[in-house]
């Protein structure tokens, strides 16, 4: 009797994670039942090829590029921030300095993030910047008048709805601060949706 091993698969066999009873020439049924004694004896073949074949997706330069916009509005929002506080000389008050905690830290991150490909960035990235856009829209709604003035939380330090949140004489700070935060969550969305 030849002997398993003997035997080839055929030239159009596409890879040996596709080994069926049929790739081999069984020259009688005594050789065929072999075969398909020892095919069958390994239960764990299917998984093992079935993770070998199933690659994982190249990255998807679409949500390459959704990434590297995060990071430039987080980088562009930071350096804004600076350049208020330090060239322009208008102190940040209280409600500045929590947006500023939350977005700085995602300059960091979406920059690592950028450089590695982790398209999977946004399970700890988002959560510094829904926060963010929490205390702005907060900021913006103490801007706008809506909240009291009872319970804002700029007692001490430079006020949170003074002109002094303005830049270029009608652009509201909280509002390019919510924009930015906004900008990022949906681009990490995107980045989510179009990740491998």
């Amino acid at each position: 009797m030849k002997s398993i091993r003997s035997w080839r698969p055929r030239a159009d066999t596409p890879s040996r994670c596709r080994v069926t009873l049929g790739d081999y020439d069984a020259r009688d049924d005594r050789h065929a039942a072999e075969v398909h004694k020892e095919l069958s004896a390994s239960d764990d073949q299917p998984r093992r090829c079935a993770t070998a074949t199933t690659a994982v997706r190249p990255p998807d330069p679409v949500a390459s590029t959704f990434l590297i916009l995060a990071w430039l509005v987080s980088l562009s929002a930071a350096l804004g921030a600076l350049f208020i506080g330090e060239v322009m000389g208008q102190a940040p008050c209280n409600l500045c300095w929590y947006q500023r905690a939350f977005m700085f830290p995602l300059v960091l991150v979406l920059m690592v993030a950028s450089l590695v490909g982790d398209y999977r960035v946004g399970r700890y990235a988002l959560p510094l910047a829904v926060m963010g856009w929490f205390f702005a829209f907060y900021h913006m709604l103490l801007f706008g008048g809506v909240m009291p003035e009872d319970i804002k939380p700029c007692g001490a330090g430079p006020s949170c709805s003074s002109a002094d949140t303005i830049i270029v004489g009608w652009l509201p700070i909280p509002a390019l601060s919510l924009a930015a935060f906004t900008a990022i969550i949906v681009l990490l969305f995107f980045v989510r949706r179009r990740s491998p």
